[in-house]
């Protein structure tokens, strides 16, 4: 079998841009694929990040879900079941609307 893998690449002539496009070509896959999909749902994040707003539903990347109580500029206060707790904006995952809690 390795024979045949060997004849195979010594008789076929690869030319310089056949190596140079299965790189690009898997590049530009990945991007398409993984980057642009998770850009996409930064910026919907940080969109719903920006229009927070006390009463709004959110879950951290702790796992904590609560209801904003404050807002300020880089932190929000969450009110639990048992307590009231700062956490970062940086940290919330996502906030819960109501169509989500449905399901």
């Amino acid at each position: 079998m390795w024979n045949w893998l060997l004849l195979q690449a010594q008789t076929t002539e690869g030319g310089g841009l056949s190596l140079f496009l299965m790189p690009l070509l898997l590049i530009v896959g990945m991007y398409v694929l993984i980057f642009l999909p998770e850009r996409k749902r930064r910026k919907a994040l940080e969109k719903q990040l920006a229009a927070l707003r006390q009463g709004d539903r959110v879950i951290t990347n702790g796992g904590i879900v609560g209801t904003v109580d404050f807002v300020g500029e880089k932190t929000v206060y969450i009110k639990t079941a048992e307590a009231k707790i700062e956490v970062r904006k940086d940290f919330i995952a996502a906030v819960i609307t109501p169509e989500a809690e449905k399901k």
